[in-house]
């Protein structure tokens, strides 16, 4: 099920910093699940529209591109036992989104995630803090992430369905840790 973050907030007048790395809580998705008139499922794909990529392609200049790698800033999930809770409760298998994280990045300073260890050493706030752990190796959350979700996201406002079939089956690379997605969806 795609929820259209972006879309949603600007009906409302609103829009995510993306340059500050806006983190957001899930009760946003809630929001937004009821707004389209979708509600979730045990095992759904979670699908999150941001506009994180739209903005990076159309709005970032390219001396904010060249600096990303070092000074990384992306909307998303914010970093809390809240989330953490509201995945689990709600059975997602999978979450994908059209952001560098799936969860804002830098984390939240207030992240619960933060290690003793990464405190004691300093470790850069881009990956201290993160629930990608807990996510993944934890609750066996699969997590997608620079999802092109546009033209997605176009056809579910046009139908006003946002519920698809999803198939993905990502390249087996030997010794990888990731994979593009080769994702395709359905409606």
């Amino acid at each position: 099920m795609l929820i259209d973050i972006e879309r949603y907030l600007s009906q409302g007048g609103r829009k995510l910093d993306h340059r500050a790395g806006e983190a957001f809580p899930v009760s946003l998705l809630d929001d937004v699940a009821a707004a389209q008139g979708v509600r979730f499922m045990p095992g759904d794909i979670l699908l999150m529209r941001t506009g994180w990529l739209a903005f990076y392609f159309n709005e970032m200049t390219e001396g904010e591109r060249v600096l990303l790698p070092t000074a990384l800033k992306s909307t998303g999930l914010l970093q809390s036992r809240e989330t953490v809770a509201w995945l689990w409760d709600h059975r997602i298998s999978v979450g994908a989104s059209d952001n560098a994280g799936f969860e804002a990045i830098p984390s939240v300073a207030q992240s619960p995630f933060v290690s003793k260890q990464d405190k004691a050493a300093g470790v850069d706030p881009i990956h201290a803090g993160l629930m990608h752990p807990t996510l993944i190796a934890l609750m066996g959350l699969c997590i997608g992430e620079l999802w092109d979700l546009e033209a997605l996201a176009a056809d579910c406002s046009a139908t006003g369905v946002y519920e698809c079939m999803l198939s993905c089956k990502p390249m087996n690379i030997t010794g990888g840790v990731g994979s593009p997605a080769n994702a395709i969806a359905i409606l």
